[in-house]
């Protein structure tokens, strides 16, 4: 693509981070972005919690989402934790933001409506 002439853009970063079955690869084009110029969207931060996710990092999307603190991001990691049953930390989080200002969506309701649901079935 470059030897081309054509530079690649935030959205050819999201996609190749996205589509990343190499997470060390995806986390090195992350960390790159800034370098070449550009500024990571929501969807870039979104995409890469949901990878430490996926990885049982939480720590790490933790991390991340303080650096891009706002709805988009809370409602991932809010996710996260929701996956991993640990819906303690999805409600502080929530609380959290919360108290911050956030104004919170449909998305983030249903995502810890089910949680919440989903562990009371299984008797937690």
């Amino acid at each position: 693509m470059q030897k081309r002439g054509v530079r690649p853009n935030i959205v050819t970063y999201n996609v190749l981070i996205d589509g990343y079955g190499n997470f060390k690869e995806a986390k090195r084009l992350f960390e790159g972005i800034e370098k070449r110029g550009l500024r990571p969207y929501i969807i870039t931060y979104n995409v890469l919690i949901d990878g430490y996710g996926k990885k049982r990092k939480l720590e790490e999307s933790y991390r991340l989402f303080k650096e891009m603190e706002n709805i988009g991001v809370s409602n991932t990691l809010i996710n996260e934790y929701r996956k991993k049953e640990n819906l303690e930390e999805a409600k502080w989080l929530f609380e959290k933001m919360e108290k911050k200002g956030v104004r919170y969506d449909i998305v983030t309701y249903t995502t810890l409506i089910d949680g919440y649901y989903t562990t009371t079935r299984k008797g937690r």
